[in-house]
């Protein structure tokens, strides 16, 4: 049986555009966004104060990385995309997670590894406050090579050469 293909159509302004893993017009919009629902979760006296803490933590190093990251126009990009993942789907979805645990059990019960809901919990608080702190050390280190290419022009172009006369 012959195999058929579909026909080509010319994508359309009203025909639906995949997202693609990152797609720059959309995630800069987005990591310019707030993140209040870190804030409510911070308030929810269902969670325990430890992780509380961590939640709030996380939302004060996402602010502080989104705003760094948005100044060097490092938003559109792979940075921006991972904040914007912490920010909008990782975090909320462990907290939630937690959050449908029987609530009398959820910081007692051993669920997995003879760990209980509230430490598998802080657990993924934890990795995602150092995920945000990595693209954070990232973003910096970007920024950094663009000032050493500088430097480098800056040398070769003003720079003193061998052979340079100077004057005293």
């Amino acid at each position: 049986m012959p195999h058929r293909h579909r026909p080509y159509e010319v994508p359309t302004a009203d025909t639906p555009r995949r997202r693609r893993p990152y797609d720059p017009p959309q995630t800069q919009t987005r990591v310019a966004g707030g993140d209040q629902g870190l804030l409510q979760f911070a308030a929810d006296t269902r969670l325990p104060e430890s992780s509380r803490e961590r939640i709030g933590a996380l939302h004060d190093r996402l602010a502080e990385a989104v705003k760094y990251v948005k100044e060097r126009n490092l938003d559109s990009g792979l940075h921006g995309f991972n904040l914007e993942q912490i920010r909008d789907d990782f975090a909320p979805n462990a907290i939630k997670t937690y959050l449908a645990l029987p609530p009398s059990t959820a910081r007692t019960t051993v669920i997995v590894d003879g760990k209980t809901g509230e430490v598998l919990l802080n657990e993924q608080l934890d990795l995602l406050i150092k995920g945000v702190d990595q693209q954070l050390v990232s973003a910096a280190m970007a920024s950094g090579d663009e000032m050493r290419a500088s430097e480098r022009f800056l040398r070769e172009k003003f720079g003193a050469r061998p052979g340079d006369l100077e004057l005293d």
